[in-house]
């Protein structure tokens, strides 16, 4: 019986210590790992953009606690986004809405009674224009765009929506809420709205910041131009700015030292002139003159030709891709590539991609309709023909048809290699610089 006892207690003793131990060690652990997170700093919660606009600027209009939208002559609503200069129009649900401040390019809207979802706008951006935007995943919703068809300028009586796009056109509610020809959507151009009215015709605002829906007359169809609209995520961060236009708030910041990686609208310095991207094609960056040629500080004028619009061999092919093209430094960079210069007119209803029905390789070429940023410049030839023997041109912010033996200003445009280092910010005043040029 004692022997027994005796072992019940070294159990006891025993236990104790082990107890004791675990007490101990755990005491410790917990004491450690208290001192390490009482020593990190607090995280502070991320400020959301849409929230900061809500909270710091006093210009938004509010409609309720989850819209919001601005009006008038506004000076503090640019924002950068994937190189493209665009304006707040309005924050619904945290989700911020914009418009490209200039009109990005220019086109027919549509032809005969389309719908909008089948309209050549609606399948230029969003086929063509959301390949170019950087980071779509992260910073981009679906926008959601009025196609009810309005025969009035009364605001909040669209009941028809489209949201199956991440790209899409102002409508007339929002242009008349902006102020109109008062308000800061106004830019002094034609550009197009998603709206048509019971007649099938689309609205669009002219360069006085009306309204009209002449859409089309007996003869042809009007191209003007394209504002696309995109939609913020309501937890797109708020980064950097003032949101003027010469300090826009930028939501991206591209730091790559490879070409091919910077964005559209930035603007790079080769060959001796200063250029603009306007897209890519594979390795590619394809490359419009920032300004009209100039030859000793002295605009080059030439006729397009005096036979044919079809570019190959023309008098305007032949100065581009010698005089021109040799003229360049470091031109060994610049790509022979596949130029389209197919006609657009009604008998291929103005669609836009009937362009690549003909082709040539050259090494300079011209700025197509469809392309980016057409009106940066005047009183130009584009590459694309209305018929054998009418050329299309840029004159006072509009497309026109011109006779091919009439003398313009010329914007070259070339390709040249992506994967060359750049350094620089892009802008118009800073531009890329090539490494090693």
């Amino acid at each position: 019986m004692k022997k027994k006892i005796k072992y019940d207690n070294i159990f006891i003793a025993l236990s104790i210590i082990f107890l004791g131990t675990l007490f101990l060690i755990y005491s410790i652990r917990l004491v450690y790992f208290f001192s390490i997170e009482k020593k990190k700093p607090k995280q502070e919660k991320v400020l959301s953009f849409s929230q900061y606009l809500i909270e710091n600027d006093s210009n938004l209009t509010k409609k309720s606690n989850k819209y919001y939208y601005y009006t008038g002559k506004q000076d503090n609503n640019y924002v950068l986004y994937s190189g493209i200069l665009f304006r707040i129009v309005s924050i619904k649900d945290g989700n911020i809405k914009l418009v490209t401040d200039e009109d990005i390019t220019s086109l027919v809207m549509a032809y005969d009674d389309v719908s909008y979802e089948d309209s050549y706008a609606n399948t230029w951006l969003n086929d063509y224009f959301s390949s170019l935007l950087k980071d779509k995943n992260k910073y981009l919703v679906n926008t959601k765009t009025c196609v009810d068809t309005l025969n009035n300028y009364e605001v909040d009586k669209c009941k028809k929506y489209n949201e199956d796009y991440l790209l899409g056109l102002l409508s007339i509610d929002e242009y008349l809420k902006s102020s109109a020809n008062n308000g800061y959507l106004n830019n002094g151009t034609y550009f197009w709205l998603s709206n048509k009215d019971s007649d099938s015709n689309y609205w669009y605002v002219y360069d006085k910041g009306g309204i009209a829906n002449k859409a089309k007359t007996e003869v042809t169809y009007h191209s003007y131009g394209i504002r696309p609209t995109i939609t913020l995520n309501k937890d797109v961060p708020f980064a950097t700015g003032k949101g003027t236009k010469k300090e826009p708030y930028v939501i991206d910041v591209n730091n790559n030292k490879l070409l091919i990686n910077h964005n559209v609208g930035e603007y790079i310095n080769y060959g001796g002139y200063k250029w603009r991207i306007i897209g890519y094609d594979d390795n590619f960056v394809k490359l419009a003159l920032a300004d009209n040629l100039k030859i000793d500080d002295e605009l080059v004028l030439k006729t397009y030709d005096y036979n044919t619009s079809l570019y190959d061999n023309t008098v305007i092919f032949n100065y581009l891709n010698k005089d021109f093209y040799n003229s360049l430094s470091n031109k060994e960079l610049v790509l022979k590539h596949t130029w389209y210069n197919g006609i657009y007119n009604d008998e291929n209803k103005y669609d836009y991609k009937a362009i690549s029905n003909s082709s040539v390789e050259a090494y300079v070429g011209l700025l197509n309709i469809g392309d980016l940023y057409l009106f940066d410049t005047d009183n130009i030839f584009l590459m694309t023909r209305s018929t054998k023997t009418m050329q299309y041109s840029i004159q006072n912010n509009k497309i026109f048809i011109d006779l091919i033996s009439r003398e313009l200003n010329i914007r070259p445009v070339i390709y040249i290699d992506g994967k060359v280092n750049v350094k620089g910010n892009g802008s118009k005043n800073k531009p890329l610089e090539i490494v090693g040029e």
